[in-house]
């Protein structure tokens, strides 16, 4: 509504109401502030490869879609497995290709008007599911493990695809083989009446799942968050 009445013309302002009562009237000087200010922030904010927003407008979304318990919500994270070792061999180069063509295939994948995509840095991806259904999520996020590992082998050479990997130095300096690349996929279903008050016991649900996404054979995990008197918690639907 503010991009509409900013684009217009020979406007003076906009009347606020409360529950069909006057309360106040904003005018249009101060209205295109407000607008300049929010896309300064979305511009500041946005990740220059993906072009995706950033870390800080993720976490406003995850604040802002835990306490909207009129319906479920799904928040998932993607991050990739054996992302570094491939980093070291084939350049930074082409580790940003692979990060730029996910963050568009996410792009595709999700619908604009009811997803959000964000990327909250490196190769870690964020997306928030509304008004979804968990199986239907689940099985979408299946097929999205699957599209990247096919994708991925076209970042690799020949050979390493014909062996499914290489041999590389690990964190420690030692040679280790490295599969080819997946993205580990860890999604916490909100239900419908349930309100988030504690982001960082949310948080701490998240970091948990992702540690069972990345142990788990196909690289996705689902559960779902319940509040409880102490604290909420993450279990298997």
């Amino acid at each position: 509504m503010l991009a509409v009445f900013a684009n217009g013309q020979n406007t003076d302002g906009v009347i606020l109401t409360d529950r069909m009562k006057y309360a106040g009237f904003v005018t249009a000087q101060s209205l295109l502030r407000f607008v300049n200010e929010q896309q300064l922030r979305k511009a500041e904010d946005q990740n220059p490869l993906s072009r995706l927003p950033g870390n800080r407008s993720v976490t406003d979304h995850i604040t802002n879609v835990a306490g909207q318990s009129d319906h479920t919500r799904i928040l998932c994270y993607f991050d990739f497995d054996n992302f570094k070792p491939f980093n070291d061999v084939y350049g930074f180069h082409r580790g940003d290709q692979a990060i730029s063509a996910f963050g568009n295939y996410l792009t595709r994948k999700f619908d604009k008007a009811e997803d959000f995509v964000g990327h909250i840095g490196g190769d870690d991806f964020f997306v928030a599911l509304c008004h979804a259904d968990a199986k239907q999520a689940l099985d979408k996020l299946h097929r999205i493990g699957v599209d990247f590992r096919n994708h991925a082998e076209k970042f690799y050479s020949a050979a390493h695809r014909r062996d499914g990997g290489f041999t590389a130095l690990n964190r420690n300096g030692e040679k280790q083989y490295f599969p080819l690349m997946r993205v580990s996929i860890a999604a916490l279903v909100i239900p419908m009446s349930t309100y988030v008050e504690d982001i960082q016991q949310l948080q701490s649900c998240i970091a948990d799942l992702k540690k069972h996404a990345k142990a788990d054979r196909s690289g996705v995990f689902m559960a779902t968050y319940r509040n409880s008197p102490a604290s909420g918690s993450a279990v298997n639907p």
